[in-house]
């Protein structure tokens, strides 16, 4: 077959030919329809000639003259740098990281002569945490003295605002003059001043004189009016601390803002605890609440010794000498609260914290009223942390048992009898085998640390060497005695451990 007539033929353009026509025809056709398109040549004029701007960039010549360039803004994000004002300057928020890991005050000291950046940023991170105990009267007047010169503006920086932890114990109502101990008068007045900056506060006192109204007022026990914590989010008394009176422990309530306490510790230090201390509680917290142990004073009997001994260097006279032996005609085991008024109050402190991490509420002997452990877990989901009282029943656990805590991890079912040194605990909480057991299996395991703490009768004496054990864990397969500490039981397999306090003084 011939295609030399195909080879001049271009049928990209065209439509395809149709079917019974002469490849000839076709061909001509084509031809006619380029040749019309054409047409007779343009004639080109100077004028009709589009100037070509030439693309590269030239080197400037000295007859040249200089170009202005207008540069167009670019558009970025707005990067805001946050500081720390501290006497008319901006301090970076960096340097202080810095020396957050600086524990050494030789090195702390050294710091401040560098530069005003790191004077300012070192004086806070020196005056952050204020710890006065035992014979730190002196240093307790030094602070005032200073302070007062703050407020004066006497100084180059405002010492008051670098204020945020104030922990002071051995606090004693004798002057300053007299005493080497933390002088009330002294105290008071500090805590005024830096009040507005405080965040967490710790006080401890043996002084039963803190009770008499004709020394201090008992409505306020001597704080001054003036004063509100409006940034306090720790609150801790020590552990049995009677000497204060519960009037001074509400009105330091009183003036905290509300939803604002995080941490809320009160353990043995109020004698009568109504509803109108669990509502402030409540209002206090509220949301932000994790932290609250609330026990009566049956559950830390006063401690043993006399720091404030005759003869010594530090001594006190024979008319302010106090000691820790001061409140042993006041402490009464059996001193509880009202179990329906303790009841309601924490009812309506689940309500209004939903949030609580940990509840402390041990020391009671009259147990708890039915469906209070259920309520608690339904308000309170994240509860971590549970201190029960003494006297509870198989109903109290079984509450735990149909609510299914994702978060309990430890729970503390012991009598507080074992705190009472050189005496045999009496068993008050009575807890079945069955039901014991079914906790250790079913809420425990799986939860780093679990820790379950039960009754010191529940321990008994097997093995010739009168090593105690618990029979009702070591059914469960795989525990193992801890020698270190002959009261505990480990279970390895679901990692759970069970502490029975003091129960190898009952065996």
């Amino acid at each position: 077959m011939d295609t030399s007539e195909f080879e001049d033929l271009d049928l990209t353009d065209s439509p395809s030919p149709q079917k019974n026509v002469p490849l000839s025809t076709a061909k001509r056709s084509i031809k006619e329809k380029s040749s019309q398109s054409e047409g007779p040549p343009k004639l080109v004029t100077e004028a009709s000639v589009t100037p070509i701007t030439p693309f590269s960039l030239k080197s400037p010549t000295r007859d040249t003259l200089p170009v202005t360039l207008t540069l167009r803004p670019i558009m970025r994000t707005k990067i805001e740098i946050k500081y720390l004002r501290v006497v008319d300057s901006e301090l970076p928020l960096v340097v202080p990281k810095i020396l957050k890991y600086i524990d050494d005050e030789e090195t702390l000291r050294q710091c401040l002569l560098v530069n005003w950046c790191f004077m300012a940023a070192t004086t806070s991170r020196m005056y952050q945490n204020i710890s006065l105990t035992g014979t730190s009267g002196p240093v307790l007047k030094r602070l005032l003295k200073l302070m007062s010169k703050s407020s004066d503006q006497e100084t180059l920086i405002d010492y008051r605002r670098c204020v945020r932890s104030l922990e002071v114990s051995d606090i004693v109502l004798d002057e300053e003059e007299v005493t080497p101990y933390q002088s009330w008068n002294t105290l008071r007045e500090l805590i005024r001043r830096v009040s507005p900056t405080l965040e967490r506060m710790y006080l401890d006192s043996t002084d039963s004189r803190f009770h008499d109204p004709e020394i201090i007022h008992p409505g306020t026990c001597g704080l001054d009016q003036r004063v509100q914590f409006s940034r306090l989010k720790s609150l801790t008394i020590g552990p049995g601390c009677l000497a204060f009176p519960d009037s001074f422990l509400i009105d330091i309530l009183r003036k905290c803002p509300r939803e604002s306490l995080v941490s809320l510790r009160f353990p043995g230090c109020i004698k009568q605890m109504d509803h109108v201390g669990f509502n402030l509680i409540a209002e206090r917290g509220g949301s932000c609440l994790q932290d609250l142990i609330l026990t009566p004073p049956a559950s830390y009997p006063p401690p043993t010794g006399d720091p404030f001994e005759l003869g010594s260097v530090n001594s006190l006279t024979a008319k302010s000498k106090v000691g820790r032996n001061a409140f042993k005609g006041e402490y009464d085991p059996n001193q509880t609260w009202s179990l329906d008024e303790m009841c309601e109050g924490l009812l309506s402190i689940m309500k209004q914290c939903p949030d609580l991490r940990a509840l402390d509420i041990s020391g009671h002997t009259q147990g708890l009223n039915p469906g209070i452990i259920e309520q608690l877990l339904n308000f309170c989901p994240n509860l971590e942390e549970l201190d029960l009282p003494c006297g509870i029943t198989d109903a109290v656990m079984s509450e735990l048992l149909l609510a299914k805590p994702k978060h309990l991890w430890r729970i503390n079912a012991a009598c507080s009898s074992h705190l009472r040194k050189g005496t045999v605990p009496q068993p008050c909480s009575f807890l079945t085998d069955n039901v014991v057991r079914a906790v250790v299996e079913q809420i425990l395991p799986g939860k780093v640390g679990a820790l379950l703490e039960l009754p010191t009768q529940i321990m008994q004496v097997k093995t010739a060497k009168m090593v105690p054990t618990l029979e009702i864990v070591e059914e469960i397969g795989g525990a193992k005695v801890d020698y270190r500490d002959t009261e505990a039981v480990y279970v390895p397999r679901i990692g759970v451990k069970v502490v029975v306090p003091n129960g190898r003084s009952h065996t």
